[in-house]
Protein backbone atom coordinates (compact mmCIF):
# COMPACT_ATOMS: atom_id res chain seq x y z
CA UNK A 1 0.00 0.00 0.00
CA UNK A 2 1.37 3.42 -0.95
CA UNK A 3 1.57 6.00 1.86
CA UNK A 4 1.79 9.78 1.33
CA UNK A 5 5.13 11.16 2.52
CA UNK A 6 3.26 14.21 3.84
CA UNK A 7 1.23 11.96 6.17
CA UNK A 8 3.85 9.49 7.40
CA UNK A 9 7.47 8.59 6.72
CA UNK A 10 8.81 5.04 6.96
CA UNK A 11 10.51 3.89 10.18
CA UNK A 12 13.91 5.49 10.69
CA UNK A 13 15.94 2.28 10.59
CA UNK A 14 19.45 1.73 9.32
CA UNK A 15 19.41 -0.66 6.36
CA UNK A 16 15.64 -0.44 5.70
CA UNK A 17 14.88 0.15 2.02
CA UNK A 18 11.58 1.33 0.57
CA UNK A 19 10.10 2.12 -2.82
CA UNK A 20 9.26 5.74 -3.55
CA UNK A 21 7.15 7.44 -6.20
CA UNK A 22 7.84 10.93 -7.54
CA UNK A 23 4.43 11.81 -8.98
CA UNK A 24 5.19 15.34 -10.18
CA UNK A 25 8.79 14.73 -11.31
CA UNK A 26 10.54 12.20 -13.47
CA UNK A 27 14.22 11.41 -13.77
CA UNK A 28 15.12 10.22 -17.27
CA UNK A 29 11.53 8.92 -17.55
CA UNK A 30 11.60 7.11 -14.17
CA UNK A 31 9.20 7.85 -11.31
CA UNK A 32 9.74 4.81 -9.05
CA UNK A 33 12.92 4.26 -7.02
CA UNK A 34 14.38 1.90 -4.41
CA UNK A 35 16.01 4.02 -1.67
CA UNK A 36 17.17 3.87 1.95
CA UNK A 37 14.33 4.89 4.27
CA UNK A 38 16.56 7.27 6.23
CA UNK A 39 17.19 9.27 3.04
CA UNK A 40 13.57 10.49 3.20
CA UNK A 41 14.19 12.30 6.50
CA UNK A 42 15.30 15.94 6.67
CA UNK A 43 19.02 16.39 7.13
CA UNK A 44 20.32 17.43 10.51
CA UNK A 45 23.32 19.35 9.19
CA UNK A 46 22.60 22.48 7.09
CA UNK A 47 25.67 21.94 4.87
CA UNK A 48 24.39 18.58 3.61
CA UNK A 49 22.15 18.29 0.56
CA UNK A 50 19.25 15.89 0.37
CA UNK A 51 19.10 13.36 -2.46
CA UNK A 52 17.09 15.09 -5.23
CA UNK A 53 14.93 12.02 -5.88
CA UNK A 54 14.05 11.68 -2.18
CA UNK A 55 13.39 15.39 -1.88
CA UNK A 56 10.52 15.23 -4.40
CA UNK A 57 9.08 11.86 -3.32
CA UNK A 58 5.31 11.99 -2.85
CA UNK A 59 4.59 8.41 -1.76
CA UNK A 60 6.45 5.42 -0.33
CA UNK A 61 5.76 1.73 0.37
CA UNK A 62 7.59 -1.23 1.82
CA UNK A 63 9.56 -3.30 -0.65
CA UNK A 64 7.71 -6.47 -1.58
CA UNK A 65 9.45 -9.68 -0.62
CA UNK A 66 9.34 -12.88 -2.61
CA UNK A 67 7.74 -15.80 -0.86
CA UNK A 68 9.92 -18.90 -0.94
Amino acid sequence: MWIKCSEQLPPYEEGLRVLIHTAEHDFAGKKFFDVKAIDLYPLSHPDETMNEVCEVATHWCERPYLAL
